[in-house]
């Protein structure tokens, strides 16, 4: 189908003062109607969800860290009538000021491992090597060592198990904030994972994502960021040439928001264009997406956010009600007395532009619990058809949840 916006560019200002004044009304005191699920509340300062299938059983598995905490803590899923309970759980390593957690082969072995990266006085990173599959669940299996190259080097604060390299092994890559920021990787070492060689790729002010992407659509995958602060805020990602070139010297190209404090960044599909959807400091959301191959560039859509809401730290478009429109979904921090999870239902047509009554509002958490989320992935974990929202939030240490959508 092809790209036909509803409104022109030059009115799209107009459109977005309408969405605010739709959603600035929102009382909050709005109810939710979706429920509420722990997978684990018992430790201090969940700070993300990574998932992996790390026992081949079919299902998606949780890697968290928590900050103040100090534990990683791995999270089996377990089968549908339990999933609305605690989920199986084991502490796979000790470490302070874990900043990430998340799932990749780091001794080589085909048995995925956790790694961590902390910042902190900590600044390092930490592989947590499991043993067989049918002992994920046993504690004192596991075994935690540092990778030496990374040790007091930076903050590190987010990471990837990836293979761009051609070979069947994973890389470690690992990104970081100031001073010292940083996007590399470790190359694992299969006889002293501790020695793990890093490979530094460009430097970095605070990333806050970091993910694999198909960006043009030519076959191969392109490594996708966001960065935060420093002087080349923003979204970009590197470009594969799919000829086995290290990715230290791949190409940079921006996708949007220089020169804008982003946050995380998920991407998505409009019409079979490629876009990119980011929440950026204080209330905004920006969707970049896909104008034009020769050369590639971006478009960006600005959506503000209600003031009944919290600061803005994740954001995805996907159609949640079935409606045949795409919904805005937003996690945000700052969020006491305020909507921590929350969705903007219509934002997008079918046909890719603006709609033109757009943004009726749905509250996820509620305003009485939470304060800081954090990124979310959304899936079916109820397996009644419709998308449930994971997260996790480490202010009121909500821990690890769920939210079950109502729509079914």
């Amino acid at each position: 189908m092809k790209y036909k916006p509803l409104i022109h560019l030059k009115f799209q200002t107009l459109a977005l003062l309408f969405l605010c004044l739709l959603t600035a009304t929102v009382s909050a005191e709005e109810q939710t109607g979706w429920k509420l699920h722990t997978i684990d509340n018992t430790s201090r300062g969940a700070d993300g969800v990574k998932l992996a299938d790390i026992n081949e059983d079919g299902l998606l598995d949780i890697a968290t860290g928590w900050e103040e905490g100090g534990v990683i803590r791995l999270y089996l899923q377990p089968p549908l009538a339990e999933r609305k309970n605690p989920w199986p759980m084991v502490t796979v390593g000790k470490v302070n000021s874990p900043e990430d957690a998340f799932f990749a082969d780091a001794n080589l072995d085909g048995q995925l491992d956790l790694i961590s990266c902390c910042e902190g006085k900590t600044r390092t990173v930490y592989a947590h090597l499991a043993p067989g599959k049918d002992q994920l669940l046993q504690e004192s299996l596991w075994k935690t060592v540092p990778l030496a190259a990374s040790a007091e080097q930076t903050c590190w604060m987010f990471g990837l198990g990836a293979d761009l390299d051609q070979d069947p092994y994973h890389e470690l890559f690992c990104g970081s904030k100031e001073p010292g920021g940083r996007i590399g990787y470790f190359d694992p070492n299969s006889t002293s994972v501790e020695n793990s060689r890093w490979v530094p790729v460009r430097s970095a002010g605070w990333i806050m994502s970091l993910f694999l992407c198909d960006v043009e659509g030519d076959g191969d995958l392109d490594l996708v960021y966001s960065d935060r602060k420093g002087k080349e805020t923003g979204c970009w990602f590197l470009e594969n040439p799919g000829d086995g070139t290290p990715v230290e010297s791949w190409k940079r190209i921006a996708i949007g928001g220089q020169h804008r404090e982003v946050m995380f960044l998920s991407n998505c599909q409009i019409n079979n264009r490629q876009a990119f959807v980011a929440a950026v400091r204080e209330r905004e959301v920006h969707v970049f997406i896909e104008r034009g191959q020769t050369p590639l560039r971006f478009e960006t859509w600005a959506f503000t956010l209600p003031a009944s809401g919290g600061t803005a730290k994740a954001a995805a478009l996907v159609d949640l009600d079935e409606s045949g429109t795409l919904d805005l979904v937003v996690s945000c921090e700052n969020a006491q007395n305020k909507h921590g999870v929350f969705v903007m239902h219509n934002t997008l047509a079918a046909e890719g532009g603006f709609a033109r009554v757009a943004g009726r509002f749905e509250t996820i958490s509620g305003v009485e619990l939470g304060i800081k989320y954090d990124r979310f992935e959304l899936l079916d974990l109820d397996e009644d058809g419709d998308l449930d929202l994971l997260t996790c939030e480490e202010r009121d240490n909500l821990g690890v949840i769920w939210y079950e959508n109502p729509l079914k």
